[in-house]
């Protein structure tokens, strides 16, 4: 007989109630820390649907507002990565990223299907463990910028010198891949007006590694079409890009990729 997976979890929390002590997942029940960018170019749905069953195609990141009391309702399956079909609002509660009760806009990220789901007792939702499942999210918070942080903290050094510039490398190259960037440490570079005008682009804000520099910061709104100095860190590579059109610029999707790279003040 197939037990179905919201007698999965009623047997779950029952179980769990008569001993006191729900079974602990191997998941920290953590968000993605993210910067505000990427938050900032999430899709806006509205008010949350149900699950994100519909949204298991999207490339990227949604957004969504949580009702008051609109937790606690639906079943939920995971821990700080949930089956697609759990119920956004309770995962939302159970993840810690609004509370019970007051809700509020949430931001979701979606991902593969995992192999199996623990399930554990966080913020008074207690979710279930399930197998295999065809696709997952999870939710999306803002991250604390450390090393702004520390800066910020320690000060001048004892010289009083400002903050050392990036290295600059003369008129930006095409792509981060050409050569021009092979570091980890923000570099600067020069775009002409030419160099904006033309070239491809993948991504939003963290664009792929090959995507044209200068035509990037033109869609990134860091110049204006007369060019520009600009200042690129390279990063990890992604999942997935989302495009969109900024400020007449067009830039694509794209799926898994080796490395990124983004502007920086």
């Amino acid at each position: 007989m197939t037990v179905s997976k919201s007698l999965a979890l009623s047997a779950a929390a029952c179980c769990a109630l008569a001993i006191g002590l729900p079974v602990l997942a191997s998941g920290d029940g953590g968000v993605g820390q993210v910067d505000a960018k990427r938050l900032a170019a999430a899709r806006d749905t509205g008010q949350c649907d149900a699950t994100a069953a519909d949204w298991q195609g999207l490339r990227g990141d949604f957004t969504c507002v949580c009702g008051a009391g609109a937790d606690g309702a639906g079943p939920v399956w995971g821990d700080g990565t949930y089956t697609s079909d759990s119920d956004i609002c309770t995962a939302a509660v159970h993840s810690g990223v609004v509370s019970s009760g007051e809700g509020g806009r949430v931001y979701v990220e979606m991902l593969a299907g995992m192999e199996t789901y623990a399930g554990v007792r966080r913020n008074g939702v207690t979710s279930a463990s399930y197998s295999a499942w065809d696709a997952s999210y999870r939710f999306l918070v803002e991250r604390e910028d450390e090393e702004e942080n520390v800066a910020q903290a320690a000060g001048p050094d004892s010289s009083g010198s400002p903050t050392v510039a990036p290295d600059h490398l003369g008129p930006c190259a095409d792509t981060t891949t050409a050569g021009a960037v092979e570091r980890k440490a923000p570099v600067s570079c020069d775009c002409t007006p030419d160099a904006g005008a033309s070239g491809q682009v993948w991504g939003t804000d963290i664009y792929t590694d090959d995507s044209a520099i200068c035509r990037a910061a033109l869609h990134a709104g860091v110049i204006d079409s007369d060019g520009g100095r600009v200042t690129i860190e390279i990063t990890p590579g992604r999942q997935s890009y989302v495009g969109t059109r900024r400020n007449g610029v067009t830039s694509g999707d794209y799926g898994a990729w080796g490395d990124s790279f983004r502007f920086v003040d």
